[in-house]
C-alpha cells in the first residue's frame, strides 16, 4: 500500500493568511476541525504490506523524535483499504522514555479517494491535523 501524510498545523491565530497549498482541503478542513487556520507543515509518503506499519516524525513532544505517526494497513477489499492509525507520544517518566497513545483509530479510506482527517496534539499555538491517504499499488 501507498500511504501519505500531510502534517498540518491548525489554530485561531488572528492575522494568519491562508496556506494556498491546502486550497483544496480547507472546506473539508473547516469541516471536521473548525480552526481558523492551517498550515502545512510537511508531506510525508511510505510503503507499507498488509499488517506491517510504516511510522513517520511529528514535530513537537518532549522527546527528540518521541512523536510519531503510526499506519498499519490491517484488510484491503475492492478498492476499500482499512487503516490502524496512531498517534504516539514519548514522555519522560521519573527520567524514563515511556511511550504514550494519544490517537488510536481505525479508518477506512477507498484506495486513491479522498483523504480522512484526524486531529492530533497541541503543537505551539495549536493543533496538529493529519490528512491521510492511501492507494493499493
Amino acid at each position: 500500500m501507498a500511504l501519505q501524510a500531510q502534517i498540518l498545523l491548525a489554530s485561531n491565530q488572528p492575522g494568519t493568511t491562508p496556506d494556498p497549498r491546502l486550497a483544496g482541503l480547507i472546506a473539508q478542513l473547516r469541516t471536521a476541525l473548525p480552526y481558523a487556520s492551517y498550515q502545512l507543515l510537511g508531506t510525508q509518503s511510505g510503503r507499507a504490506a498488509l499488517g506491517q506499519s510504516w511510522r513517520t516524525e511529528l514535530p513537537g513532544g518532549e522527546v527528540p523524535r518521541g512523536r510519531y505517526l503510526e499506519l498499519t494497513p490491517t484488510a484491503a477489499d475492492r478498492g476499500a483499504i482499512q487503516i490502524q492509525a496512531r498517534v504516539v507520544q514519548t514522555k519522560l517518566v521519573q527520567g524514563r522514555a515511556t511511550p504514550e497513545t494519544l490517537v488510536n483509530t481505525t479508518l477506512r479510506l477507498q484506495s486513491g479517494g479522498p483523504p480522512v482527517v484526524i486531529g492530533g496534539p497541541p503543537h505551539q499555538p495549536g493543533v496538529l491535523v493529519i490528512v491521510i491517504s492511501a492507494s493499493i499499488s
